[in-house]
């Protein structure tokens, strides 16, 4: 939230999409000063998820992928996750 409001023009929006375990250090005297707009959205329509998906089958994205953990190691990828891992983490809930 801090990088985002340093970066934003004036009169700017900043898009929330996902959450901060923190709390973001942004005060109101900026968000004046600077006319900052700030909204929360969600991660998007269905169709956004099938196009997504479709994008990822016919391997147009593909993500970078840090770790694969079997569903035994989940606290281990979370914890991974907490501590900023680079890229995707992925469970595994049954190998094939």
């Amino acid at each position: 939230m801090r990088l985002c409001a340093n970066l934003v023009m004036r009169g700017g929006r900043i898009v929330v999409v996902g959450e901060e375990r923190q709390y973001p250090r942004i005060d109101t005297t900026e968000i004046a000063q600077k006319e900052l707009e700030i909204v929360g959205s969600r991660n998007g329509t269905r169709q956004d998820m099938v196009e997504a998906i479709r994008l990822l089958e016919t391997g147009i994205v593909k993500p970078f992928v840090a770790g694969r953990y079997p569903l035994e190691e989940i606290n281990v990828a979370i914890q991974a996750m907490q501590n900023n891992s680079l890229g995707r983490l992925v469970v595994v809930m049954k190998e094939e």
